[in-house]
């Protein structure tokens, strides 16, 4: 990337006002990180949003029902999904990725890719569309 040093009344005025902004709302301007350790007020502030909307919480002795939520995540997952939410990234890359980093730890052979769906009706629709796409 090139710099110009051609200065004009819009680069001048672009430059005041990122300037500007730096100083007057510099978290708006630039990424940073939020402290948990801040108070949430509103919506999630009692660490049970399902008791603030009404819904009574269960103990599930069924094992992995999608009836009852799934399943909980792991710490460590939870941990990855909150480093992950901090980014923007392209859906269709992220995609392909994540079907590739799972067909690795499935030691699927080369040239097989998983795919990551939004549930069981979804990974069998796919699956419908891809054997409806094989036979034509």
């Amino acid at each position: 990337m090139r710099l110009s040093s051609n200065w004009n009344r819009r680069t001048f005025l672009g430059s005041v006002a990122a300037l500007a902004s730096s100083v007057v709302a510099p978290k708006r301007l630039f990424a940073f990180s939020r402290s948990s350790s801040r108070a949430i007020s509103g919506f999630g502030h009692s660490g049970n949003p399902y008791e603030e909307l009404g819904v009574t919480t269960v103990i599930n002795c069924e094992g992995t029902m999608t009836m009852l939520g799934g399943s909980l995540p792991h710490p460590e997952l939870e941990t990855v999904m909150m480093q992950a939410g901090r980014h923007f990234v392209s859906i269709p890359e992220l995609e392909v990725a994540a079907g590739n980093k799972i067909a690795e730890m499935l030691k699927l052979p080369e040239g097989y890719t998983a795919l990551v769906t939004s549930g069981a009706a979804a990974a069998m629709e796919s699956g419908l569309a891809g054997i409806h796409q094989a036979t034509a």
